[in-house]
């Protein structure tokens, strides 16, 4: 017992060990990168960093090389945490990123070494417009803006200095709507900005119906306790905005300055071409500011009203400064015929589920549009090469990108539910044609058709009744004529009987007439009461499916039945009475080879076509009128009359 339960400590104790190398290992390949805000502005600053979780002695390229983008590496900083027992190491290398032109950059994965092995992050996106109003000249400090050099060099040294003291940056206060920023003692900086706003736009130019990423910031004084009341209004005419994002918040130091940033991100779409007057974005809120003499400074007498000492709360409006964007028209030249005024930049894809179906079973084709541009305004794609089939207008479910706030990137999937007509191997083509702006040019995108084993309901397997090979019925043996008696023969007989006056039964020909008479009679009767009681069962049989169909369309005539439940009801009547008919197949080829007339087939057609579009299509809730209803109801009766 004693040496079983020292092997069982050791086979725990090495457990636990591989457990906690696994989760090491583990640890070490958490390698992320991302950046403080994906929209900024030429000069203004943006902060990249790389994570590493798990591991220590990481090695990092010193310098990144992005046409426009200037990102030079500012230090790294630890930190430990200890997770029951657990000590884990998080190693963030940091970059400063300077956008020198506006645009829309990409930058690559970047490699990371740890222990001789190699990782990559994954690539980064960052759009850069020009700033609206300058890094402090929103609301009249133009004048106190540093260049684009100068604001690098100032955060690369603020940088350098939280990580050579070994202590992490000030992290922003929160100011959501509604709540209230706790505020600095005054610092001396009492000529600075208390708030102003700031508008970034990625682009001078764009398309009528071409989304606009647009970043609204407002910037306040970290002096000064804020609260903001609701998020900004933001709009004006010629076009639309999408809904705001969740703000986020950093601290920014401006001129020496600290500030609370909070970012608003959301889109613009324009309506109409020419010169597109964008008005201000605003905000509102309340400031809580030292009170002040008459004799002091006369933006704070105007402003907030002059108090005698302490602090005092003044209502603010906060705005950024108006701007503008050229709107072109989409060009004429080149649309496509199936382009719906999708703008941006996609790609498409398509799968089909199940890829094997008997007739009559549907399939679905899933169509996936992927990529960034103005997802609401992306119709279904066109189907090509698809006369062989019945298709119902598809579903279609839009998923926003992770990192996108504002749904301006991600994918949007159209399930289209199709059947096959005729025997299929290969699925329609989806095409989809949309406007590049980047290009300045009209794409259209085709997906490979995907390979299906699909039977049609014209070559539906038809269930065919063996016929039996009758044999030849043996005829009854009949018995070799005796062979007469020889006189010699004779004369040895009892003398009594005459020669020959002696004849069996059985070989008398009136004997055999009528007992063949009344064996005949009596298998006829037989033969007519099988054939009776059969004809019998069979039309039994055959009235009570009748009552029972009869019963589907009586139940399809209940107008409180929704559109829906009453096409399903006429669609099952349709295919039960035509089986009740003898049809063998699915119930267009029954239709088909039926005797009704041929206007009573063409309306049974439409009907069953309506009734699959009911099952099928996506837009559920199809309207049916009391009119349309009975004129259905007596197209049923009449086809049952025909049938």
């Amino acid at each position: 017992m004693h040496t079983l339960t020292n092997n069982r400590m050791k086979f725990g104790a090495v457990a636990a060990f591989a457990v906690m190398l696994a989760a090491a290992s583990g640890y070490a390949q958490k390698v992320s990168a991302d950046l403080s805000q994906e929209v900024t502005s030429v000069g203004e600053a943006v902060q990249l960093n790389i994570s590493v979780t798990g591991a220590t002695g990481a090695r990092v390229p010193g310098q990144l090389k992005v046409n426009g983008l200037q990102i030079d590496f500012a230090g790294r900083s630890e930190q430990i945490n200890i997770i029951n027992f657990q000590k884990t190491v998080s190693s963030v290398y940091t970059y400063l990123i300077v956008p020198l032109k506006t645009g829309d950059f990409t930058i690559p994965p970047i490699e990371v070494l740890i222990n001789g092995q190699k990782y990559k992050t994954a690539p980064l996106a960052l759009r850069v417009g020009a700033s609206s109003g300058g890094f402090a000249g929103g609301q009249g400090q133009q004048g106190r803006a540093r260049s684009p050099q100068s604001q690098m060099q100032a955060q690369m040294q603020a940088l350098m200095q939280f990580m050579n003291q070994g202590v992490q940056p000030p992290q922003p206060q929160q100011i959501q709507p509604g709540q209230q920023s706790q505020g600095r003692q005054p610092s001396g900086d009492d000529d600075a900005e208390p708030a102003y706003g700031d508008l970034i736009i990625p682009k001078t130019s764009a398309y009528v119906g071409e989304v606009i990423p647009v970043e609204i910031r407002f910037y306040f004084n970290a002096n000064y306790p804020t609260q903001l009341r609701d998020q900004p209004t933001f709009g004006g005419d010629g076009f639309t905005v999408m809904d705001f994002s969740k703000p986020t918040q950093r601290e920014q130091e401006i001129n020496g300055v600290p500030y609370n940033v909070v970012i608003f991100q959301t889109a613009i779409t324009a309506v109409k071409s020419g010169p597109l007057e964008i008005p201000p974005a605003k905000i509102e809120g309340r400031i809580q500011v030292p009170a002040r003499g008459s004799s002091q400074d006369d933006f704070f007498n105007g402003f907030f009203g002059g108090q005698g000492f302490g602090m005092t709360a003044r209502d603010m409006t906060v705005s950024t400064k108006p701007s503008k964007i050229d709107i072109k028209p989409l060009p004429k030249e080149d649309r496509p015929d199936d382009f719906s005024g999708a703008i941006g930049q996609f790609s498409l894809d398509a799968k089909a589920t199940p890829k094997k179906v008997d007739a009559g079973e549907p399939i679905t084709l899933s169509v996936k549009v992927a990529g960034r541009g103005n997802f609401g305004a992306i119709t279904a794609p066109t189907l090509l090469d698809a006369e062989n089939w019945r298709s119902y207008p598809p579903n279609e479910k839009f998923t926003p990108s992770a990192s996108d706030p504002i749904g301006y990137n991600g994918e949007k999937v159209f399930e289209y539910t199709i059947v096959a007509r005729s025997d299929a191997t290969l699925t329609p083509t989806p095409e989809f044609s949309f406007f590049d702006p980047a290009v300045e040019k009209y794409v259209t995108l085709k997906a490979s058709p995907i390979a299906v084993v699909a039977r049609g309901s014209s070559n539906a397997t038809q269930t065919t009744t063996a016929q039996a090979t009758s044999s030849p019925t043996p005829q009854a043996a009949t018995p070799p004529p005796a062979a007469p008696a020889s006189p010699e023969t004779a004369s040895d007989l009892v003398t009594s009987f005459r020669r020959g006056a002696f004849q069996p039964t059985l070989t008398n020909p009136t004997f055999l007439i009528v007992n063949g008479v009344a064996a005949l009679a009596l298998l006829g009767l037989l033969a007519l009461g099988v054939l009776r009681a059969v004809a019998n069962s069979e039309a039994s049989q055959r009235a009570a499916r009748l009552r029972e169909v009869r019963r589907t369309l009586h139940a399809a005539e209940d107008p409180n039945k929704s559109a829906e439940e009453f096409f399903a009801l006429a669609a099952e009547f349709v295919q039960g009475r035509l089986s009740i008919a003898g049809g063998q197949g699915s119930t267009r080829d029954m239709l088909e080879s039926s005797k009704v007339s041929e206007e009573t087939r063409t309306a049974i057609y439409a009907l069953l076509n309506q009734a699959d579009e009911a099952r099928y299509a996506a837009t559920h809730g199809t309207s049916l009128d009391r009119e349309a209803r009975h004129t259905y109801i007596q197209q049923l009766k009449k086809f049952d009359a025909q049938v």
